[in-house]
């Protein structure tokens, strides 16, 4: 196995190659004001359900006293819990009297244990934000069901990467990633740019890690006891490392 093991956090460079994988998600959910006026003709929304965030000195949802006005406020209002997002202090909530989403958010929206409530809204990316010439091709990110060498894919089996860039693309927040695989070609054109430098690079098979006078080319080699990192044999370490970390709009 092939790897590279000290990140210099005071370096913002997004990838390693070869020796330990982490991966950070940052998960940010979308919020809108208290919404009255519902579209029916344009249900881009799940029938019956509602978010609501409640305030948080009236229902805090990280505590048990929290959970239990939750499930009373609930009760008096009839909805059903489906899925609790305790970081934003949030519920998802089915509608269980019959009315309709619209209906509902309005007798919601002026209660006092709540800052807002809104359809259960379904968000859907219209294409990859990107001008790379194979973006159509790339299941993995955006599947629509396109058919791919002779294969038609299946839609939205990805992993609602347009979705996640409509977020946050992480330019204002790199994260350094490490890779656990066969080394990575670092001069490909997809990742030149988003390498480690690898100048604090420590040689950790050495008893308690000796620092590598002169760094690594971007990692350290653990097969071949070297501070180059390129493949030899496979190059699924590169496969994977631009699918994490690849250029865009190049």
């Amino acid at each position: 196995m092939k790897s590279s093991n000290m990140l210099n956090n005071s370096i913002n460079i997004k990838l390693l190659s070869k020796f330990l994988l982490v991966i950070f998600v940052v998960s940010v959910f979308f919020t809108t004001p208290a919404i009255a006026n519902v579209d029916h003709q344009n249900k881009n929304y799940i029938e019956g359900e509602l978010i609501v965030k409640y305030k948080n000195n009236k229902i805090d949802l990280k505590t048990t006293t929290g959970r239990v006005k939750s499930s009373l406020f609930n009760i008096n209002n009839s909805l059903e819990n489906k899925e609790y997002i305790d970081k934003n202090n949030i519920s998802v909530l089915k509608i269980t009297d019959g009315n309709t989403v619209e209906q509902k958010i309005t007798d919601l929206e002026s209660d006092p244990n709540i800052e807002y409530v809104q359809p259960n809204y379904l968000y859907h990316s219209t294409s990859i934000n990107t001008n790379d010439t194979n973006r159509g091709l790339l299941w993995g990110l955006d599947n629509s069901g396109q058919t791919v060498n002779s294969t038609t894919g299946t839609v939205n089996a990805d992993i609602n990467a347009p979705e996640a860039w409509g977020i946050n693309e992480g330019i204002n927040n790199p994260q350094i990633v490490a890779i656990i695989d066969t080394g990575v070609n670092y001069s490909n054109p997809d990742l030149s740019n988003q390498m480690w430098n690898g100048s604090s690079c420590k040689d950790d098979s050495a008893n308690g890690g000796v620092l590598i006078v002169g760094g690594c080319n971007h990692g350290y080699d653990y097969e071949d006891s070297d501070n180059t990192p390129l493949p030899t044999t496979s190059y699924h370490g590169t496969h994977i490392a631009g699918i994490i970390a690849a250029e865009k709009n190049n």
